[in-house]
């Protein structure tokens, strides 16, 4: 209906005159519906809303986490001390060093190695999906693109493109595949190189890995570990190589070989085995709130226009603003 009272310009724009939405009428339930409308629909943005929440918290406990042991050395640095390291127990730590060493990197924790992320990971390419099979339709195939990466890493689905075309079995994503940014068109580069876990497609659907987007197939799994990856391709030193390595001016590149030339500090195998195991914990707990949060929004944008038309009636529904959900 508004569609019809937009007023067309020359240069290929629309103009909505206020007024007319000023004039428009509106079939309203009664306020007293209007508000058990409000208190059913309050409730799943809060639960969504406190998903988020909880979210935010384990990416900066895991941030946190990477940054003490592997950064700023805290274990080893309690033990050298004489003190006992902060909020582990004696198993683990036993694991850690209790002596620096000089390297290449400066002081690092006795023992631990510095590799090339050569020596532990391939990337891959994605495929170069033809454009004439691209979609804003909803279709079964998803293909993602760099704007799927957040800034300073992990996973948005807010805006998706379809498509239609033959895929290629090798170029399906599965879930927990740890994939990284190649190509960024913002003048910062802001996702370039950042990585991403794919989670679990919405049923009926396939995430598809496009060329600008690279696979990490990981070579040496005793070296190294997909969350311990994932907060690696997070930290401050990668992100410093990959901007100073990047290729392009309006559309900024990195590449396989780029990212696998850079060097880090890997811990022992011990070490990396208790992270990824706490990590892992923290991950499938905010991969289980993004999945609720998908649903609940599903189910909100679903309920809403029927409660608005009366198809269903609140008088029904037993779920109201305060509820646990």
């Amino acid at each position: 209906m508004l569609l019809g009272k937009v007023e067309h310009t020359g240069i290929g724009a629309g103009k909505l005159d206020t007024q007319v939405l000023k004039n428009l009428s509106l079939a309203l339930p009664p306020l007293a519906e209007q508000k058990a409308i409000a208190s059913i629909l309050g409730a799943l943005d809060d639960k969504i809303e406190l998903n988020r929440r909880m979210n935010a918290t384990l990416e900066g406990m895991a941030r946190a986490l990477f940054q003490s042991w592997f950064v700023d050395f805290d274990p080893v640095r309690a033990k050298l001390d004489g003190r006992k390291p902060e909020g582990m127990d004696k198993a683990t730590a036993a694991l850690f060093p209790d002596a620096f060493e000089e390297s290449s990197l400066g002081p690092v924790p006795k023992g631990w190695t510095i590799r090339a992320l050569a020596d532990v990971i391939d990337v891959k390419h994605g495929f170069a999906f033809e454009g004439k099979y691209f979609s804003d339709e909803r279709c079964g195939d998803i293909l993602l693109t760099p704007g799927n990466f957040a800034i300073g890493g992990g996973f948005k689905d807010a805006k998706v493109k379809y498509y239609t075309g033959p895929v290629p079995e090798d170029y399906i994503l599965c879930d927990h595949d740890l994939v990284l940014t190649m190509t960024d068109l913002s003048k910062a580069a802001d996702t370039l190189g950042y990585p991403a876990m794919i989670p679990p497609p919405p049923m009926g659907y396939r995430y598809l890995h496009n060329q600008r987007l690279g696979k990490v197939h990981i070579t040496q799994s005793n070296a190294a570990t997909p969350l311990f990856l994932y907060r690696l391709f997070c930290s401050e030193a990668y992100r410093h190589e990959i901007l100073a390595g990047a290729t392009g001016t309006t559309v900024k590149h990195t590449s396989p070989t780029r990212i696998r030339a850079f060097k880090s500090l890997f811990p022992s195998a011990g070490v990396l085995e208790v992270f990824e195991k706490q990590l892992n914990i923290w991950y499938l707990l905010a991969t289980q709130n993004e999945s609720q949060s998908r649903t609940l929004a599903t189910l909100r944008d679903t309920l809403l226009p029927k409660l608005l038309s009366g198809e269903l009636s609140v008088a029904h529904s037993t779920i109201t603003k305060g509820d646990k959900l």
